[in-house]
């Protein structure tokens, strides 16, 4: 039985091996302060800021699968608790302005893209 054990034990431990990541996990981003980013809102209360996404060089570039994403970044600097509703939230273009994607409708924009599908292609080639 401890044969059995030992066996299975080791099984285990090789396939957890065989499909763990090849590169290191990404570093932590550096937070932008909105009060330096050029169109922020900047209140008595509030500091907000949208920053354009930088494709960190692992795992998938957003923007090869045809979004746009940005990061919100919001400085509190009074005694209330700042709160983002998606369903107020607009992207303004020199074109118009934009709604943003349900969290559902860019999920399956970024399955459906090509570059998801070149990327799942290599990691199961990894694994």
């Amino acid at each position: 039985m401890r044969e059995v054990v030992a066996f299975a034990l080791m099984l285990l431990m090789l396939v957890g091996t065989a499909c763990g990541s090849r590169q290191p996990l990404p570093q932590p981003r550096k937070v932008a302060d909105p009060a330096d980013v050029p169109g922020a809102v900047l209140l008595d209360a509030w500091e907000l800021a949208a920053v354009e996404y930088v494709y960190p060089g692992q795992g998938l570039d957003y923007s090869e699968a045809g979004l746009e994403p940005v990061y919100l970044v919001l400085g509190n600097k009074g005694e209330g608790s700042p709160r983002v509703l998606v369903s107020e939230v607009r992207g303004v273009a020199p074109d118009g302005e934009y709604l943003p994607y349900s969290v559902d409708e860019a999920q399956r924009l970024i399955h459906d893209s090509e570059a998801f599908s070149r990327m799942a292609s290599g990691a199961a080639g990894r694994g």
